[in-house]
């Protein structure tokens, strides 16, 4: 009589309590629900941002003109 375990039944044991291991914790996990529930599209939000006042333009003062 042989002592130990047959490889290839030690092999499935194994593939069948890893298996079952990654279910219980993916149902344990489930989906992230912190997100948005669709893409977000980015034309549209920067289109209606209207809240951020536009900063006033000024000419640049880079040297090389005339001085005063």
């Amino acid at each position: 009589m042989k002592d130990g375990v047959n490889p290839v039944v030690a092999t499935i044991a194994i593939v069948l309590v890893v298996a079952i291991a990654a279910f219980f914790i993916w149902k344990g996990v489930g989906p992230r629900t912190d997100g948005p529930s669709k893409p977000i599209n980015m034309a549209d939000v920067m289109s209606k941002d209207k809240l951020a006042p536009q900063a006033p333009q000024r000419p640049h003062m880079m040297g090389g003109g005339a001085a005063h």
